[in-house]
């Protein structure tokens, strides 16, 4: 009884139906996934980019000062916040920030570096490539700039 039920075209079609279902519901998931994990990073990566604009336009108005300055107030209202910050000499020895060292392990190409207040990523099309931390201090200066969601 069990084997005639197996092989009826009824139990055949809700089958066929049952893999089609799932097979839909799984891609619509993968598709909001994918949308939402894009959205975030997006999102994120433009809010890096400002802060980064923010920081260099405070360096090219009030030089090196205005900026540890900028940096502590900002550390001072939310010493716990979302966002992380190193500025750091040649040596990459902390001047401000909420990390006590250079992150381990952190690629120092892939931080923000600044020379002369210009910003240098590598994300960035219009800017030119520079080695960080080219010795030039204070011209040029290393900083870690991270906004964590």
């Amino acid at each position: 009884m069990a084997t005639r039920f197996l092989r009826s075209s009824t139990f055949r079609l809700a089958l066929l139906y049952m893999l089609l279902f799932s097979t839909s519901v799984l891609m619509l998931l993968g598709f909001i996934y994918w949308s939402t994990v894009s959205y975030i990073s997006a999102q994120t990566d433009e809010t890096i980019d400002i802060e980064i604009l923010d920081l260099t336009e405070r360096y090219r108005n009030a030089g090196l000062s205005g900026l540890t300055q900028l940096l502590s107030e900002r550390l001072s209202r939310r010493p716990a916040g979302a966002s992380v910050y190193l500025l750091t000499d040649k040596d990459l020895a902390p001047l401000v920030g909420n990390l006590d060292r250079w992150p381990l392990g952190a690629d120092i190409k892939a931080s923000y570096c600044w020379s002369a207040g210009i910003s240098t990523t590598s994300k960035s099309p219009n800017a030119a490539l520079s080695p960080p931390c080219c010795g030039a201090w204070p011209s040029c200066w290393c900083s870690a700039v991270s906004a964590v969601s």
